[in-house]
């Protein structure tokens, strides 16, 4: 401390004319109380380090008052000195780990007796399990399936011959006898030979039971797989059949409909020629008896002429029968007429009524497309006036005045037309409609 005296005192003796380098420090203020940091990843304070017991004594105040100005080279070292010498410098591989254990350690939740007892078992079970490596053995179920086939034949020549041996067991000689054992032990071998070539293990074993299993899954999706699409084509076979016979059914009532409308018009026709036909017979007979009237009055001028000759009474009875008969035939004829025209007037109807009822139920149908199905709630203004004043004056509100615009509005379509001596307000819509 004397050292750090002597210099100052020296450097102010060089220093005489800059007094602001060679000044002393000023007293230090002890340490004001500063909000904490936190670790905004837990949201907790750090934790101030601990001083080691070597800079417990010689801790001191760290904060200056903020008027201080740290110009002088000396001063500046040495408050870097005891800054350094405050704290004990911190590790170089620091990290979160370092931090949550020494700095801000975080309290340890309670544990229940459950949450403790699942660790326990957990534990135990992963120290329990052993991972068994699974030799890969190329095991094919086409080669072993073969090698089974071939070990049945020869246990059924194995079993044959045995019945033979067992049948002529007092008829064969020894060596036919020792040949047969011969046959057998041969046979034997190669079935000993077929079951060392499998060297199947216990692995090899599940895994070919796994093959099997796949494969037999395998198949029995192929098989569901063809059965379903047996299915849907079937389905899509009735589906068509249906569609074609709705296609039949159509195509009938299509060709139904136009042999009835060439019916229709064929009877309509040959009614017409009928008619036609009736109607020349009826002129023939008016042309008949319009002559016959002709040859009354010619035949009454006559005797008119002759009134004192002798009267011919048969000519005038055979006039008489003709002409009432060609009278009856007329009447005859008129009937038919009339007939004719009544059942073609009635056709005419019932088909004028028929597209009326059709022309009405379309009407209907785009009423109340277009205004609801409570469309006819709007004809009970008939008996209500001061209902169809109040609509009527709601619709007269957009009409508009042709002076204040030029393109003035004209009566709605569908609205009743007042009579020709109208008032002269409504007289300029009615020249625009």
């Amino acid at each position: 401390m004397s050292n750090l005296i002597n210099h100052n005192n020296g450097l102010s003796k060089v220093n005489d004319n800059h007094f602001w380098l060679t000044r002393p420090p000023p007293s230090l203020t002890p340490i004001q109380n500063r909000t904490p940091i936190y670790n905004l990843n837990y949201g907790l304070p750090f934790n101030r380090p601990y001083a080691p017991s070597y800079n417990r004594l010689n801790q001191r105040p760290t904060s200056l008052s903020y008027s201080y100005d740290i110009s002088n080279l000396n001063h500046q070292d040495h408050y870097n000195q005891y800054t350094n010498n405050l704290f004990p410098p911190l590790p170089e591989n620091i990290d979160e780990e370092y931090i949550l254990k020494y700095l801000c350690p975080l309290p340890k939740p309670h544990k229940d007796e459950t949450t403790i007892w699942i660790e326990n078992w957990l534990a135990n079970k992963n120290k329990d399990i052993t991972v068994q490596k699974v030799k890969q053995t190329n095991v094919k179920i086409c080669k072993i399936s073969k090698q089974v086939k071939e070990c049945k034949i020869l246990l059924e020549h194995i079993t044959n011959n045995k019945q033979l041996m067992e049948q002529n067991i007092l008829s064969m000689t020894t060596t036919e006898w020792n040949e047969a054992c011969f046959n057998l032990f041969s046979i034997q071998e190669q079935i000993e030979a077929l079951i060392q070539n499998f060297n199947l293990e216990n692995s090899s074993v599940s895994e070919l039971n796994k093959m099997l299993t796949k494969r037999r899954k395998k198949r029995d999706r192929v098989k569901r797989l063809k059965s379903n699409l047996k299915i849907i084509k079937s389905q899509q076979k009735d589906e068509i059949k249906e569609i074609n016979r709705k296609i039949d059914v159509w195509q009938n009532n299509l060709k139904e409909n136009i042999l009835k409308e060439k019916r229709v018009n064929q009877t309509k026709i040959e009614a017409n020629i009928f008619l036609k036909g009736v109607r020349g017979k009826i002129d023939d007979a008016k042309n008949q008896i319009s002559l016959f009237d002709t040859l009354e009055k010619l035949r009454k001028c006559r005797l008119q002429n002759c009134i004192n000759k002798r009267k011919n009474a048969i000519l005038e009875e055979s006039l008489n029968k003709l002409k009432f008969l060609w009278q009856q035939k007329l009447t005859v004829y008129e009937n038919e007429e009339k007939e004719l025209k009544n059942m073609l007037s009635k056709a005419e109807v019932e088909k004028h009524e028929k597209r009326e009822f059709e022309i009405q139920k379309k009407l209907a149908e785009w009423d109340q497309i277009l205004f609801g199905p409570y469309f006819q709630s709007h004809e009970i203004i008939i008996n209500d006036l001061q209902t169809f004043l109040n609509i009527r004056r709601d619709w007269d509100k957009y009409v508009v005045d042709e002076n204040k615009t030029s393109t003035s509005s004209s009566i709605p379509v569908g609205w009743i037309l007042p009579s020709t001596p109208c008032n002269s307000n409504w007289a300029k819509y009615l020249k625009k409609y």
